[in-house]
């Protein structure tokens, strides 16, 4: 069942930030529930800062999305191609892939792990930041990072697959 809320309902959910009240529809009908129940996109809900952890895939490719707020961790696949995200904010491990691709990423925040690839192709990023760990391979065609080394690269950053810089 899909329950629908009128804009001026939305609006004021919004304006309010009333975090307790969402965090409890989050854990009652989890994130895509709490979504469908508000009238909200996911993306929305993140950038309030009223999700920390997020055990499943996040598939936020093309969406508006500008901040990850609270976010600390997403157990599966997170993916913010095409995205104006300049930065992943308080964002620490991502269970499987990470993609950036072609989004506008300048800064990796707190990041420090990435349980499988990690594709930044096509992005303005020129820093690792505090990346310690990669479980696939790291894609860095067509962007600034493509000029270092694989030495330099793999003295920064413990990376178990393949760095590729040609066109994917």
């Amino acid at each position: 069942m899909k329950i629908i809320i009128s804009e001026s309902q939305y609006r004021i959910l919004k304006e309010s930030k009333n975090k307790k009240a969402i965090l409890a529809l989050i854990e009652e009908k989890g994130l895509l529930g709490a979504s469908e129940f508000l009238g909200m996109p996911i993306y929305e809900l993140i950038e309030m800062g009223v999700v920390e952890k997020y055990n499943g895939r996040l598939p936020l490719n093309r969406t508006p999305i500008e901040s990850l707020g609270s976010l600390e961790e997403v157990g599966g696949y997170l993916d913010l191609r095409n995205t104006p995200i300049k930065s992943l904010g308080k964002l620490r491990k991502v269970g499987d892939s990470l993609n950036l691709g072609e989004s506008e990423i300048e800064d990796l925040g707190e990041l420090n792990f990435v349980g499988e690839s990690l594709a930044l192709w096509k992005t303005p990023i020129e820093s690792l930041g505090e990346l310690k760990y990669v479980g696939g391979d790291l894609y860095i065609e067509n962007c600034p990072l493509s000029e270092l080394s694989d030495e330099e690269i793999r003295r920064q950053v413990k990376i178990k697959g393949k760095i590729y810089r040609g066109l994917i």
